[in-house]
């Protein structure tokens, strides 16, 4: 067409090809949009050009032309450079479109490239929102959800609908859509009264939308139905489920709906034991699936696994086995041997690990089963290599790029399946007495425990380790900070509930959802630049007992690990000396946790102790001994028992546990008397660790301190009345300045009392000593561990304070920080990670060990103790002697009154045993350099060297 051909012809062609589009005429439709798109191109308009081949592309996207659609965004979005905003909008529309087609295909690793890149576009543009970049988000957050990454799924969710209210007031679709994801999530992440919540503010939407029985509405009752059964509410499931079934079921004509229909119906025949009707749902949503999807899709996969279960279920393993093998090979394109007698190689093709994961988990627990029917050893072997191949699976899911909530739900959902691996290998060496199995038991363990610590501390010494430039460095930490800045902004904000100021809140959480994006970039080009950073981060090793048994032999003799793992049916223990190694398969009788916390509540309450002085002491020896009999004392019964020192690697809640003030031997009822009691703590040291990776690989922190920055401590004061925190008042401690008199009478450094025990002075000194004391208020948040908090000396707000959350972006060269404060060492119970408490952010941080408390510490007590301590530790003794030592000594002189253990027993040492090395003495070295320098005559250079030095904190 000619070159003066007026745009109004175009503009009507355009609104032509739509129109035939609509009523499916494709082929006219096409025409006119060819014709249109010349038009605007000879009258050099690129803006209706770019509008054009968007809309073209659009429409084949809707007609199933695929391919052509992709091809016509792709090579229209290469002819656009972005700048101004006419070019950048077109370029991220066209770019949108090639996400749809992405996500239609399932092609998730294509979507996730395409979207976040045009996402980062759009963010550096200055645009305002639009629809499709809400739209673009919400599929993000589903591609995250497909692989099982939670919490950044509902990040993206949360996201796209703050994108979509405030674009459309009213509560529709766009709206719903979000809604409706969010409830899903939380479903997954098994936070039932969340999903519910959602879900029914989803239902108010979409009834207010669509006519009663829509597909829509059908999907919410069924999640609501689900959700409620997951809650052990049945009732009101199956008010859920009864909607569901009283609509048309047809679910709009869709092969894919009809399919998850199906799915779900059969889930609820499951549930009802009706296995026959089930195997039949389920049968119908694996070929509605087959043929909308295709063989190789992970969702038409996924329905093998629900034929398995219901077979299962049905107490037919054998036929469950098979189905359970077809998912396997179904969801590794390449791995094609449906014999149950055959595992994978290689993970690297798989389509979906969470759906592999549970094939793979049902499969174990199977052959485990037939074992225990059949008693033939095959069974078992062939339970143990699906248990190893199980384990590479979970290993790639941990290491891969999930959120770390994401990570940490996924390692608490396969706890059960790792007690399984366990048991199995328990089982084998019983049969065998290889002790092979030993090991692999252990290793199992391991990687259950502090996981993300055992990753952190790997990325720190990938980073020292794989050159990355210091500029690089500092670009990561102050993204960090940033982000730790504005969740502590939006904790505050959301403390107000319905006085927050909600503008705020959306701006700060759009910042920090910009802040993680951009973190993760960095993490990408961390990972892609520099090839041996990401290979030392993402090892799954652990420690073997052999290597940990050399590492005793060496520098911990006479000192046995003990390594618990908490499993339903057995409390497992794992015992590892220089010259033994062993496993015990302890029954946990179903009132072992009531006897803790009966023994708990007699050493830490003091309002029971104090009012009920002889129950409370029938109730404390009674159970410490119940407890050491079934803790301790099977365990200490094998190989040879002479161990001085015992370092404990906890589990469940034994977390809680000191096992110190447990008792070894019978004791009488009467006479009262706490200072004769026979304490493990009398006979043999005791410490703990979060694993045993953690423990015997540390980070090398490469700072020796000289003797002038060895210790700095911090002992504020709180006036009565000062209101620190808004639910509470702090009173004052009369005796926290004492304990650090006795750490300054033995160590050089620093001590900040009263007004100038600030948090400003912490951050400024706390990287540069080898001791950090802390002799302070805590106040613990067990619903929000990393808001728990510190309170330093200053203004009645959080800027006081040192949060959990601010530890994790200091870089401590510590080897001993104490905390002198109430209830440190507890938290959060996590499992797969332990207790999140502020005591494990100072782990994070850098240090080599923490003496943490476990109740609240008594104010006149703890400075006799910490003096002691102080004494011993200076002498050379190793850190958890020294704290032995310094607690029989308080013992041996206390009064009976003070004998009891509430007033010496509740600190505990946890992470690295060795003494204290004493740096160099700054004095002699600079009396060498100056003697030095005049010998020389360089003056000039010694006196730069003097300044240098002096703007460092001493």
């Amino acid at each position: 067409m000619a070159g003066n051909v007026s745009n109004d012809l175009a503009d009507s062609l355009l609104s032509q090809a739509d129109s035939l589009g609509n009523i499916q005429q494709h082929a006219p439709a096409g025409d006119l949009y060819e014709q249109a798109a010349l038009i605007y191109q000879s009258n050099r308009d690129l803006e209706g050009y770019w509008r054009t081949r968007y809309r073209q592309g659009q429409n084949l996207i809707v007609w199933g032309k695929l391919k052509e659609g992709i091809s016509l965004l792709s090579e229209t979005a290469k002819g656009i450079q972005p700048g101004d905003s006419i070019a950048t909008m077109a370029w991220i529309l066209l770019n949108w479109g090639i996400s749809r087609v992405y996500f239609i295909q399932e092609d998730y690793e294509n979507l996730l490239r395409v979207s976040e890149k045009t996402l980062d576009v759009f963010n550096r543009s200055g645009l305002a929102v639009f629809r499709e970049i809400g739209y673009l988000i919400g599929s993000i957050g589903l591609t995250h959800y497909n692989s099982g990454d939670y919490e950044r799924s509902l990040e993206y969710f949360r996201k796209d609908l703050n994108i979509q209210r405030k674009l459309q007031r009213q509560n529709l679709i766009h709206t719903a859509i979000p809604l409706h994801n969010i409830a899903n999530v939380y479903w997954g992440l098994e936070q039932y009264d969340s999903s519910a919540y959602y879900f029914s503010r989803t239902l108010d939407i979409y009834r207010q939308i669509y006519a009663p029985g829509h597909s829509a509405i059908q999907s919410v009752y069924n999640g609501l139905g689900s959700v409620y059964w997951d809650k052990g509410d049945k009732t009101r499931s199956l008010e859920y489920f009864d909607r569901a079934a009283a609509s048309d079921n047809k679910r709009n004509g869709s092969l894919l709906d009809a399919g998850g229909n199906q799915q779900e119906l059969g889930k609820q025949e499951l549930q009802d034991r009706e296995y026959d009707k089930a195997l039949a749902y389920f049968k119908q949503a694996l070929a509605s699936r087959m043929q909308e999807m295709g063989s190789d899709n992970p969702y038409t996969n996924s329905c093998y696994n629900y034929i398995g279960k219901t077979f299962a279920l049905n107490n037919d393993n054998d036929q469950a086995l098979q189905f359970y093998q077809k998912a396997i090979t179904g969801l590794l394109p390449g791995f094609e041997d449906t014999s149950i007698t055959a595992n994978p190689i290689s993970l690297d093709s798989m389509t979906s690990a969470r759906f592999l994961l549970d094939a793979m988990v049902a499969k174990t627990t199977l052959l485990a089963e037939k074992y225990a029917l059949s008693g033939v050893r095959a069974d078992l072997d062939l339970a143990f290599k699906t248990a190893e191949t199980t384990i590479k699976l979970i290993d790639h899911m941990r290491n891969s790029n999930l959120a770390e909530a994401s990570k940490l739900f996924w390692v608490a959902k396969v706890m059960p399946f790792y007690e399984e691996a366990i048991h199995i290998n328990y089982q084998l060496w019983a049969l065998t007495n290889d002790k092979q199995y030993i090991d692999h038991a252990f290793r199992i363990s391991e990687k259950a425990k502090a996981f993300l610590m055992l990753q952190s501390q790997k990325d720190l010494e990938a980073k020292s380790i794989a050159g990355i430039p210091d500029s690089l460095l500092e670009k990561e930490q102050q993204l960090k900070s940033e982000m730790v800045k504005y969740r502590k902004y939006i904790y505050r904000e959301s403390l107000k509930c319905l006085k927050a100021d909600h503008k705020r809140l959306a701006l700060w959480q759009d910042r920090v959802f910009r802040l993680k994006s951009s973190y993760r970039q960095w993490i990408e080009q961390a990972e892609k630049r520099y090839p041996e950073y990401y290979r030392l981060k993402y090892s799954t090793a652990v420690i073997g007992i052999d290597a940990l048994q050399k590492k005793l032999t060496d520098a911990h003799p006479g000192t046995l690990v003990l390594e618990y793992f908490m499993g339903a049916r057995h409390l497992y223990v794992i015992g590892v000396s220089p010259d033994h190694q062993w496993i015990k398969a302890l029954p946990i009788p179903d009132n072992l946790f009531q006897q803790f916390k009966h023994f708990r509540r007699s050493y830490s309450d003091p309002d029971f102790f104090l009012a009920q002085p002889d129950s409370s002491y029938r109730t404390f020896t009674r159970n410490g001994r119940l407890l050491y009999r079934k803790l301790l004392e099977p365990v200490l019964a094998q190989g040879v028992p002479a161990w001085e020192k015992i370092i404990i690697i906890p589990d469940g809640w034994l977390t809680y546990l000191p096992f110190e003030l447990l008792l070894d031997s019978m004791v009488p009822a009467t006479p009262r008397n706490y200072k004769k009691l026979p304490y493990l703590v009398k006979k043999r040291g005791i410490s703990y660790a979060y694993s045993a990776s953690l423990l015997f690989n540390p980070v090398e922190r490469k700072v020796n301190p000289p003797k002038s920055r060895q210790l700095v401590g911090f002992a504020p004061a709180y006036p009565t009345a000062a209101p620190f925190d808004p639910s509470r008042q702090l009173s004052p401690l009369k005796y926290n300045d004492h304990e650090l008199a006795a750490a300054e009478n033995t160590y050089f450094g620093k001590i900040f009392t009263g007004a100038e025990a600030t948090k400003e002075q912490f951050d400024r000194y706390a990287p540069y000593y080898s001791i950090l004391h802390l002799a302070m208020h805590a106040i613990v948040n067990n619903e929000e561990p990393m808001y728990s908090k510190l309170v330093f000396a200053g203004a009645a707000d959080s800027l006081s304070a040192l949060y959990t959350y601010d530890l994790y972006q200091h870089k401590l060269a510590a080897d001993l920080v104490i905390l002198s404060a109430c209830n440190t060492g507890l938290g959060k119970l996590q499992k797969g990670e332990g207790l999140i408490s502020l005591a494990r952010g100072f782990t994070y941080a850098g240090a080599g060990s923490v003496i943490m408390s476990l109740w609240p510490v008594d104010d006149y007590a703890t400075p006799v103790i910490f003096k002691t301590f102080y004494q011993l530790l200076s002498t050379g003794a190793r850190k958890p002697s020294a704290l032995r030592r310094a607690k029989l000594h308080y013992l041996e002189q206390a009064d009976p009154a003070a004998a009891h253990p509430f007033y010496w027993g509740g600190f505990a040492f946890i992470g690295d045993t060795s003494p204290i090395q004493s740096g160099p003495d700054t004095t002699d070295q600079q009396g060498k350099l100056f003697l030095l320098a005049l010998i020389l005559g360089l003056m000039v250079y010694s006196a730069k060297i003097f300044k240098k030095r002096s703007d460092l904190p001493e």
